[in-house]
């Protein structure tokens, strides 16, 4: 069975696409806004990690091989829950690098 990096980019191909306003609509909901010239480079930056090789090995190997006895919709459901984790942490970590003390 292949793994789920394997799956991502024989599916998807080469680039994952971050449909334009994802991200700032994804933040709306927890009450953060964007003007939609910074919507658009946190999109960037949001595909740019999520194409990154080191991210979709490490994103795969948090995941268990798909098998019959997980259902796509909970293997999807799990697969999103851990990128929002891994995401959230690599965004923190670029945040604190940039901070000036």
């Amino acid at each position: 069975m292949e793994s789920f990096k394997e799956f991502v980019r024989r599916t998807v191909g080469a680039r994952l696409a971050i449909p334009a306003g994802t991200t700032a609509g994804a933040l709306a909901t927890t009450g953060f806004s964007l003007v939609r010239r910074d919507a658009e480079a946190v999109d960037r930056a949001v595909s740019d990690i999520l194409n990154d090789d080191a991210f979709l090995t490490h994103l795969s190997d948090q995941l268990p091989v798909p098998s019959d006895q997980l259902s796509e919709e909970d293997f999807v459901t799990m697969a999103r829950q851990v990128a929002r984790r891994l995401l959230i942490d690599r965004l923190r970590l670029a945040d604190s690098e940039n901070e000036v003390a």
